[in-house]
This record gives structure tokens, sequence and C-alpha cells, in this order.
């Protein structure tokens, strides 16, 4: 497995454009193959605006400055180096911002009896990145234990400066969703509260997990409170259900990448429960995809065993094809239009959705009004 670990993000991530591939080398940790392998990027013909743009679509600024800064023998360019100090300082004020969002919002809701858990990137902030500057986000998601309450809980938090100027069709077209309308920051800075009655939509194959994940939650201490967050095994399926199936690998790939490899790395995952957690949900394969895929790109210490018994059974050559299909769809560059169909059929054939859904709609008929991913991929130059 070392060896086969080792050379997996050479292999892979040659095939994408330079900005890509320095991006998604700093959502594993450092060490001194990547850094030189960044610095033979950013040397060559390299597009800064495009790395920006990446970047702050993830909200990855502060770490991809952090990280470029740690490069041996490299020095960005003056103007570029004064944009991403900028952006990094904004990405770093919203996440002060957020948290004490965040400690507002449980604040009103403990005082009305309303009992929340925190999910996501919230949740792991406080669990294995340690603080909100490490794991930056852009939307709150808060679940709601008694769904019942969803609107009563919308309307005490509007008065604290989120917004919602939806109307009646807003709330027609998110009758079927797992979450409220989301509400906005009305300091203007685009962060977003969701405040979730499910983890799915209601046509969803994972039946159960909800109700389990809901049952093993756990609590900590964070500011001057306690919070209730899911255990950190849950934590992990859900990321994996939440990019390969929610969002069918194409949205939050660098964070999802980081999440998975930061878990891992915290060396509290015990991979046989895990299988049979994922198994018991018929979440193999979402698995088998978030975990290839996080191996690939950060290393992450993924034992070969765990991929064995999720993987499809196809051939290596065909499970290669997948890979470098999914990573092309995973960070737009340069906007030349894809086939959605083809794109469908391709999640289809990784994913074998006919093996768990049991009836439930595919990802793109069962989120309601959300889209799960854009239609532009980058071109065939530099893949």
């Amino acid at each position: 497995m070392a060896l086969q670990a080792a050379g997996a993000h050479r292999m892979t991530l040659s095939r994408l454009t330079p900005e890509v591939q320095v991006l998604l080398l700093t959502a594993g940790q450092p060490n001194a193959e990547r850094q030189v392998r960044m610095r033979t990027l950013l040397t060559g013909p390299f597009r800064w605006r495009q790395l920006f743009f990446l970047a702050t679509r993830e909200r990855a600024e502060p770490a991809l400055r952090h990280r470029l800064g740690e490069i041996e023998g490299f020095a960005m360019p003056e103007a570029e180096a004064e944009e991403l100090r900028r952006l990094a300082m904004i990405e770093e004020f919203h996440a002060t911002h957020l948290e004490r969002r965040l400690h507002e919002a449980l604040e009103i809701l403990e005082q009305a009896g309303i009992e929340t858990m925190i999910l996501k990137g919230a949740a792991l902030a406080y669990t294995v990145y340690g603080s909100f500057a490490e794991r930056p986000m852009g939307d709150l998601d808060l679940l709601l234990l008694d769904s019942g309450r969803a609107k009563e809980a919308r309307d005490l938090l509007r008065p604290s400066g989120w917004d919602w100027s939806g109307d009646i069709r807003d709330e027609a077209r998110y009758a079927e969703h797992h979450h409220l309308p989301p509400l906005g920051d009305r300091a203007g800075t685009g962060l977003r509260l969701e405040l979730h009655t499910a983890l799915f939509p209601r046509n969803q194959p994972f039946h159960g997990f909800a109700e389990d994940f809901v049952a093993r939650r756990t609590s900590i201490p964070a500011r001057d409170r306690t919070i209730l967050i899911p255990d950190l095994p849950d934590q992990l399926l859900h990321i994996c259900l939440h990019f390969a199936w929610s969002h069918v690998m194409q949205v939050g790939a660098w964070r999802t990448m980081r999440d998975v490899d930061t878990i891992v790395r915290n060396g509290t995952v015990e991979w046989p429960a895990f299988v049979d957690r994922a198994r018991s949900y018929r979440a193999e394969r979402c698995c088998y995809w978030t975990l290839r895929l996080a191996r690939a790109i950060t290393d992450a210490p993924i034992p070969d065993t765990v991929l064995d018994d999720c993987q499809p059974r196809y051939p290596s050559a065909l499970l290669g094809w997948l890979e470098h299909r999914y990573l092309r769809r995973m960070l737009p560059t340069d906007a030349t239009v894809q086939s959605a169909r083809f794109d469908q059929m391709v999640w289809q054939l990784g994913i074998q959705p006919e093996r768990s859904s049991r009836g439930a709609a595919l990802p793109w008929n069962a989120m309601g009004p959300e889209a799960v991913g854009d239609t532009t991929v980058s071109g065939e130059e530099g893949l």
C-alpha cells in the first residue's frame, strides 16, 4: 500500500491543469515532495488569476497562502502575493464572524428550547481542526432535532440579522427539501445559515442513516456552552455521502479532500466498523469514490482493504478511467461545456445507484431547488 499511496497523487494530478494541481496539493499534509511539485508548477507557465478563482470558490485562500509561504526557494510575485494576502484576510474575517453568528443563533434557539445539532464544516472545526479559522466555510448547517419547529426557529433568528426575502413560492420549492430556504447574513458578507429538518431530501437511498446519525450524537464544550455534534465516523460517512451523492462529486472538492485527510490522520477511525456502517446503509460506492479520490490527492492513509471492500467490481482500467472523469469535474477551469447527460451516466456507472436506491430518486431529481453541480469542466489541454 505504501508505494501505491506515495505515487498516487503524482499520477493522478499530473493530468490536471497546473492551477488545479497546485490547489489540490494544498489539501494534503505538507511534505518535501509536495513542495517540489508545487514549486515546479508555480515557476512554469501559470495563471495566478485562475488559481485565485479556484481558491475563492473553495474558500481556501488562507490555507493556500500558508502553504505557498512554506515552499523553500520560492517567492510569489509581489502583486499576486498582495492579492492573496488580501483574499486570505477577508476569509479569516468571515471565519471569525461566522463563529460569532453561530453562537448567537445557538443562544436564541436554546432559549426557545429548540435542540440543535451542528453539521458539516462547523462540526469539523470543533472536532478535528480545532478552530473555525482552520476550516473555512460559507454556510452554517444546523439540524433541528424537532423538525416541526423549523419555521419557528427561522422566525426567531430573523430579527438577529439573518435575512430571508422569500415568499410562498420559495416555501413550495423547498417543500420536499431537507432544509428551509437559506437565511442570508444581513451584514452583506454572503454567509448563509441553513436550518435542516433532515440530512437528505425525502426520496434518498440511505434509509436509517439519519435516525442513527441523531441517535449516535455526542456533545462537546465550545466557548461557554455545550454543543451537539455527530460522532466522528458519522461525520466521515456524511462527508462521503454529501460529496459523492448529493453533489455528484462536483461541489466542494478541495474542502472534502482536506476534510477526509484531516479526519483520517486524526487516527481514531476504526476501519472495519466504518465499512460495516457504510454497508448497513448501502453507501459503499459513495465511500469508495470519496476515499479513493482523497487518497489519490492527499495521500491520506486509507488502507487498501477499505477500498477493496467498498469498490465496484470493475477492472482496474475502468476504475482508473472513472477516477479521471470525476477529477475533471471536481474543479472548474476553462469553461468547456460537457454533456450533462454524459456526466450523469458516468456518475451512475461508478456509484451504481441501483444497488442502493430502493426506489429512491437520483440526486439530480431529488435535490429540489438546488443544483448539484455546474455544467462546465476544464478543457482537454493539461488534462
